[in-house]
């Protein structure tokens, strides 16, 4: 797999997950110069981004948007799911999220403030069986989706908590054909070290490492 076939999966799936956050009329991702994005020569499954112009260093908060999830539809197509109260996945996620920030020193915001970045975690997992709420039919947004998504294990990225513009975000790709986590033990473990990888990235960009 080459280079720009691992920006054009990791661009798929920030656009996808920047659509429910109100950020349709936003600079897509896609338009940022090629300098704007890192391909990670020690972890080739590993891209990531970062908006040119924008200093991190403002933000001294996170607020934790609740889990999504990238599922294959009934009919081939692929759906943008979000856990809704009471999803023990969710939960999980929060408290691991929230134990690895506060061990940086960093501020867990309960509402949107103006140093307030949101962090927003995907995961390509069918979770239809817990409660969830379908965001969008990643279907709609052209042909040729699914292709792209095959190759994403997981998305995440950080927002201004007012504007939602995308601010920073990386995803972890497979080299193969999309595998699910196995059980639910496998994707609690990659939440727990997705958590630990996020806080370390955040807390490095905030000055806070």
């Amino acid at each position: 797999m080459n280079a720009f076939y691992k920006l054009a999966c990791a661009l798929v799936a920030w656009s996808a997950l920047s659509l429910p956050n109100g950020a349709q009329a936003m600079q897509p991702l896609s338009a940022l110069p090629a300098s704007a994005f890192n391909i990670s020569m020690a972890h080739p499954d590993r891209c990531s981004f970062l908006r040119p112009g924008i200093d991190l260093s403002n933000y001294h908060s996170v607020l934790i948007e609740p889990l999504s999830f990238l599922a294959p539809g009934d009919n081939g197509d692929w759906l943008l799911l979000r856990a809704l109260p009471g999803n023990p996945l969710d939960h999980h996620f929060r408290q691991a999220m929230t134990e690895a920030l506060r061990a940086h020193g960093l501020t867990v915001a309960d509402a949107p403030t103006a140093d307030a970045m949101r962090l927003t975690l995907a995961l390509a997992y069918d979770a239809r069986t817990q409660p969830v709420e379908t965001v969008l039919n990643l279907a709609e947004l052209g042909d040729g989706m699914a292709h792209y998504l095959t190759r994403v294990q997981a998305v995440g990225q950080v927002a201004d908590a007012h504007s939602h513009i995308a601010l920073a975000g990386s995803a972890e790709l497979t080299l193969s054909a999309q595998r699910h986590p196995a059980n639910r033990e496998d994707i609690l473990g990659i939440l727990d070290r997705w958590s630990l990888a996020s806080a370390d990235r955040i807390a490095l960009a905030l000055g806070q490492a």
